[in-house]
Formats: structure tokens, sequence, C-alpha cells
């Protein structure tokens, strides 16, 4: 039973490592790329109205206690004959735009394009001045780090040999 529960631990550890090294790129590296391409598309980017698809996908989650409705809605365009696609989030259903969508896109690569550019900057931004990816990366390290130190000594002791002594006979 140590055997297994110690092994259960290791798998667990790694997966907590995996979400702290994911927790830390975002930090050191994606936050960046994001505000990169978003400043590069609010700059450099071309203005089109792309056509709306006619269904969305409604997304439901709480933050801190509070109710938050997503709506995601694909859209298409089209650059010298080739078509694109994207997608885009909107509050509420009622804010979702008949059939268009104005979205901006790099000339040099249209697969980058968003329908809110100034609004993702910002977002982006934001992100950058925040702590939360650092201390939630730094946090799952330690839990990664005595998850992994207990399941390799729960493996251990599951794999050692019991002894057994002799009883020890009165003289």
């Amino acid at each position: 039973m140590k055997l297994f529960s110690g092994v259960a631990n290791i798998g667990f550890g790694l997966l907590v490592g995996a979400f702290a090294w994911l927790s830390l790129y975002t930090y050191l590296v994606g936050n960046k790329e994001k505000v990169d391409r978003y400043e590069a598309l609010f700059t450099q980017g071309i203005s089109v109205v792309a056509t709306l698809d006619s269904t969305y996908e409604e997304t439901h989650f709480k933050i801190k206690g509070i109710e938050v409705n997503l709506y995601k809605m694909g859209y298409k365009f089209m650059v010298d004959s080739v078509n694109y696609r994207g997608s885009s989030y909107f509050d509420h259903p009622d804010s979702i735009p008949a059939q268009y969508v104005e979205i901006m896109y790099l000339k040099s690569d249209p697969t980058i394009n968003e329908a809110n550019v100034e609004k993702e900057l910002i977002f982006a931004r934001e992100q950058i001045e925040s702590d939360d990816s650092l201390n939630l990366g730094i946090g799952s390290v330690v839990v990664s780090i005595l998850l992994l130190f207990i399941g390799i000594r729960k493996v251990k002791r599951g794999l050692s040999p019991v002894r057994e002594y002799a009883p020890v006979k009165d003289l």
C-alpha cells in the first residue's frame, strides 16, 4: 500500500511541477509575448471586416465568488484569396454584433488577428504588472518538491524488505 501511495504522490508531484513550470513560464515569457503581439497589432495591424459564425460557445466560471459568463464567437476573413479564422469573446449575448466584426491582423502573418486589440493590450499589460503567476509558480514548486520527497520516501519504504526478528529467549 505504501508503494502505491508513494507512486501516486510522485505522479501528483510531477503534475504540480508541470503546473509550476507553466505558471513561471507565463510570468517570465508568456505575458511579454502577448504584449508584443498586441502592440504589433495595434501599431501595424490592418483593419478588415470579418464575418461572425452563427453560433457562440458559452462559458461559466467564478472568480473570487463572482459568477462570470463569457461568450466565444468565431469569425472568418479573407486576405489575398486565403481564408483565416479567429475568435472573440463577449460579455453578454446582446453585445455580440449581428453578422460582422472589425478585426485587425498583421500583414506579415494574418493568422495573428484580434477583434478587441486595445482591450486585450490593456489586459496583457496588467498581467505583466501582476505577480500572481510568479506567486502561484513559487508555491507550486514548493508543493511539488514536498510531494516528490514524500512519494520517494514512501516508495523506498514500500520496496524495503520487512525484517522479522526471532523472539529473544530468556536465559
